[in-house]
């Protein structure tokens, strides 16, 4: 691996790829545990896009939508467990507008994710092409926003 570039903006990203680029859109949750021997973790659940530039790197976005402190185990009916569901819709919605708007930049838009090893992405923010930047802004022209 040659390397991987980060990026705030999917702007940022975006700009450096050519039409039909394949990029790779996953929601995903990237779980840290906070103590040795405790059962405590934080969920991170959010939208990431990569993809390998013409020199091998990889571009990386992660967009984090969701930060939950977990204590113990969720199951059904646990106010985490009903928390946890609906940061997944939440991310869910917002994988949809990322993907619209990844296509209506003319890229390939696949499935899937490019392990980064142990980097860590970088928090990025939206900047999907309408001026809104920040990263607890509503998702544009997706059904989350109409949610709020």
């Amino acid at each position: 691996m040659s390397g991987v570039i980060h990026f705030v903006k999917l702007d940022d990203l975006v700009a450096e790829l050519e039409a039909g680029h394949t990029v790779r859109v996953a929601e995903l949750d990237v779980t840290e545990s906070t103590f040795k021997g405790v059962d405590v973790r934080v969920a991170g659940i959010g939208v990431h896009v990569r993809a390998f530039d013409e020199a091998g790197r990889i571009l990386s976005w992660y967009w984090p939508l969701v930060r939950l402190q977990v204590v113990g185990s969720m199951y059904p009916g646990h106010a985490q467990f009903e928390e946890y569901n609906a940061g997944w819709k939440k991310a869910e919605l917002a994988g949809e507008a990322v993907r619209a708007f990844l296509e209506s930049c003319e890229l390939d838009v696949r499935p899937g994710i490019i392990d980064l090893g142990d980097v860590r992405p970088l928090r990025g923010e939206w900047g999907g092409g309408n001026g809104r930047d920040s990263v607890t802004d509503e998702v544009p022209g997706s059904k989350l926003s109409e949610q709020a």
